[in-house]
């Protein structure tokens, strides 16, 4: 009788570990699938913002100095000569423009054209 609870309570004991074993394994399945998920969320976010960085420093040689010195202020005044200067492209820049101006899209997905 003494074996017979024994045996009884080992294998309460038993289904019991392997239970908490189960439930633990999903867990970490669980844990794995969203660990690589939020990895590849930030590789996608890793790559928009190199991106952004690149455009942004292609965008920069573009800039005229006056652009460079004083982006933000539109009431100063610019002379005419000023404003030809500032349209005109390097012909050094010409391929970085091209390239530039085909990643620019409307919302729609349209190519901007200039």
């Amino acid at each position: 009788k003494e074996k017979q609870s024994l045996q009884g309570h080992f294998n309460a004991t038993k289904s019991a570990m392997n239970k908490v074993r189960d439930d633990q394994a999903q867990l970490l399945k669980a844990l794995s699938v969203q660990a690589r998920h939020c990895e590849t969320s930030l590789d996608e976010q890793l790559q928009q913002a190199a991106n952004l960085l690149s455009l942004g420093e292609l965008n920069r040689k573009l800039e005229s100095g006056r652009e460079k010195i004083a982006p933000f202020y539109p009431f100063l005044k610019v002379s005419k000569e000023e404003e030809d200067a500032m349209a005109k492209v390097p012909a050094a820049l010409k391929h970085e423009t091209n390239a530039l101006s085909s990643y620019a899209r409307t919302q729609a997905g349209e190519v901007v054209e200039q």
